[in-house]
């Protein structure tokens, strides 16, 4: 798997945007956990869920309320809608 348990979620991210070509100056991300705070200090936006640890929450630059199942396909959606699908992740 791309993401062990071990495996600081920055590592796979980074490994994700140089095979894409990316820049984290061009994507969102989410998380819940500890392992996920330098993926989320690095990237232009980054959200953690409802339910993540506070650590996280602290460095998040927005924090979901909905506890949903939905509540990141639907911050997804909002991308999608405002930078239309072929830009969504140049947020």
């Amino acid at each position: 798997t791309l993401l062990s348990i071990r495996l600081q979620a920055y590592t796979a991210t980074r490994t994700a945007w140089i095979s894409l070509g990316i820049t984290p100056e061009e994507t969102a991300a989410f998380g819940d956990n500890g392992n996920d705070i330098s993926m989320l200090k690095r990237a232009a936006e980054s959200y953690a869920v409802a339910n993540a640890r506070d650590e996280l929450k602290a460095v998040a630059k927005h924090v979901l309320t909905d506890t949903s199942d939905h509540a990141v396909l639907d911050v997804l959606k909002e991308m999608v809608t405002i930078y239309g699908a072929g830009n969504a992740g140049a947020v």
